[in-house]
């Protein structure tokens, strides 16, 4: 049975081949205008990050986008992206200073 139908056979577009709705999406009345689901943990679609919630100020934004003075490691599809801050980018944020580069 169809989960979804959004008139094409591409993978990772929100709805798979076989017309069921892919992990990390939502597809409204069954496509073809699937969306990303951000903050659930799973980066899909358009997404730059998805730590599993929507608090900004963590390095992964509400929309699931890459925050100033942070860098996210790709998760995988069933283990969240982790960000951290930039040591030596000139931008403070959770750290205790940065002068905008490594050295002491």
């Amino acid at each position: 049975q169809e989960e979804c139908d959004d008139d094409n056979t591409r993978p990772y577009d929100g709805c798979s081949p076989t017309c069921l709705v892919e992990p990390g999406y939502v597809c409204p009345g069954g496509g073809p205008n699937c969306t990303t689901i951000c903050g659930d943990g799973r980066r899909a679609g358009g997404e730059a990050c998805d730590d599993a919630n929507t608090e900004d100020g963590d390095g992964c934004a509400a929309n699931c986008s890459v925050e100033p003075g942070f860098r996210c490691e790709d998760g995988t599809p069933v283990v969240h992206d982790h960000c951290h801050s930039i040591c030596g980018d000139g931008v403070r944020v959770l750290e205790d200073c940065d002068d905008g580069n490594t050295n002491e």
